[in-house]
């Protein structure tokens, strides 16, 4: 379960800094950097098998903060269906009891130092060649870059992290006394701040790792175009009586996890 403020564990503070990095230089373009951790009981139902989802302590907090709790819980069911994974007709028993957790910490300044390209004198990347008739161009017009420097930017970082828990249900109750059957982390912090958009991301990257172990945190690079965040946000389920979820790919099936 995650707390209000954001806070990473020891094994995932590494991988969340490089998230940080890799993830200014993409910007609030079209495309951002996750860690994601998953852990799973060897054994455990996944396949086939009905769940009840549950919101998060966090999720429920969030709500007023722009994410909207309905387009998560309804990205993670489109999520699930992928593993073949459907949702307990209400007043049936599920064979599992999923919670969805979201939390957002509060946004803080932090220093990024990275290279800048050094031009010859007179040329600069913005100029496309030399300038005033000086040296600093190549025969095509092109700058000559010569080297490199550091630049510090200060920019404002949002810690998001996304969580999926899944027990053993056994009628209305949950065996939460044990170890989960499994579970999903996803880690992202960067300047961006559209969770509607970044929570549909993080269900994406996690829609591999469902029941699975990813030994230690692993990166995954997510954009609008990604096959994995199209099929979330086309919205199809799968059906109860097992029939083929609408335009799933192999990837999604097999969770074999794809980067880029």
């Amino acid at each position: 379960m995650i707390s209000h403020i954001f806070s990473p564990t020891r094994r995932t503070a590494s991988c969340v800094a490089a998230v940080i990095t890799a993830g200014f230089l993409a910007g609030c373009a079209s495309s951002a950097r996750f860690s994601v951790e998953a852990r799973h009981v060897p054994g455990a139902v996944v396949d086939a098998a009905s769940y009840r989802l549950e919101t998060g302590p966090a999720l429920r907090a969030t709500t007023a903060s722009g994410v909207s709790r309905e387009q998560v819980l309804r990205d993670v069911r489109t999520a699930l269906s992928a593993h073949g994974l459907f949702e307990a007709p209400a007043g049936l028993a599920a064979d599992l009891a999923i919670e969805v957790d979201f939390a957002i910490g509060q946004p803080y300044e932090k220093a990024l130092t990275m290279a800048a390209p050094v031009y010859a004198e007179g040329a600069s990347a913005a100029s496309g060649g030399a300038a005033n008739g000086r040296i600093g161009a190549s025969a095509s017009g092109s700058p000559t870059k010569v080297g490199e420097r550091e630049v510090t930017r200060i920019v404002t970082v949002f810690p998001k992290r996304l969580e999926l828990t899944a027990w053993a249900a056994q009628g209305r109750s949950v065996a939460r006394t044990s170890d989960p059957l499994w579970r999903v982390a996803v880690d992202n912090v960067d300047e961006g701040n559209d969770l509607a958009r970044y929570t549909r991301w993080m269900v994406a990257a996690a829609m591999d790792w469902v029941g699975r172990d990813t030994t230690e945190p692993i990166e995954i690079v997510l954009g609008s175009r990604d096959q994995r965040v199209t099929f979330i946000a086309a919205g199809e389920t799968h059906a109860p009586n097992g029939g083929v979820v609408a335009g799933r790919t192999e990837r999604a099936a097999t969770g074999r996890p794809v980067d880029g």
